[in-house]
């Protein structure tokens, strides 16, 4: 409802596409979401790590890298697992 709402917000499409990669296992989905919030904001670094993580969940390891590597240009610091 809150996208119907403000279908303008990229945030709310990266939350949305958050819940549908963690709770509902639903990655096309999700990744239409987070390509979405991104068509919003392409500077928005949580959707396009948001990005990175359900790629990496479809296989797609390679372009999960790309975008990693664009959150990091966005600001977001490496994980130092």
């Amino acid at each position: 409802l809150a996208i119907i709402e403000d279908p303008t917000n990229s945030y709310l499409h990266d939350r949305f596409s958050w819940m549908l990669a963690n709770k509902a296992c639903q990655y096309e989905y999700a990744k239409e979401m987070s390509i979405k919030a991104l068509e919003l904001d392409k500077n928005n670094c949580d959707a396009t790590v948001g990005l990175a993580l359900v790629l990496y969940r479809l296989g797609n390891l390679e372009e999960g890298d790309t975008y990693i590597d664009k959150a990091e240009r966005l600001g977001d610091r490496k994980s130092v697992v």
